[in-house]
């Protein structure tokens, strides 16, 4: 059970690093501040999935993985500070306030 718990970490973890991955790509490469997509539609799954894990672990007692703590707990407030700082939208969003222009 802990060799497929560490393979769903180490999964969860490569996709949460390339997504950010992604996202700094875009954002270093395109001048536009909107998105097609939503940030939080592709990383909201995995980032439940691994507080949800980790609740489990602490209540059972279970080696706790730390990765999985600061990656969901980092993808959590780097997705709110995109959103905050108008540094990556959601095209809807983007468009309802107004079309704010990128910060730099």
């Amino acid at each position: 059970m802990n060799r497929i718990r560490n393979g769903l970490h180490g999964l969860a973890f490569t996709y949460l690093l390339l997504m950010w991955g992604y996202i700094f790509f875009r954002l270093v490469t395109q001048n536009e501040n909107y998105f097609a997509g939503n940030v939080v539609m592709y990383s909201l799954p995995l980032l439940v999935w691994a507080m949800l894990d980790t609740m489990l672990a602490l209540s059972f007692r279970l080696p706790v993985k730390t990765r999985s703590i600061i990656t969901a707990l980092f993808s959590v407030v780097l997705t709110g500070m995109l959103y905050h700082f108008n540094i990556l939208l959601p095209y809807e969003d983007w468009i309802a306030k107004g079309m704010p222009p990128r910060p730099f």
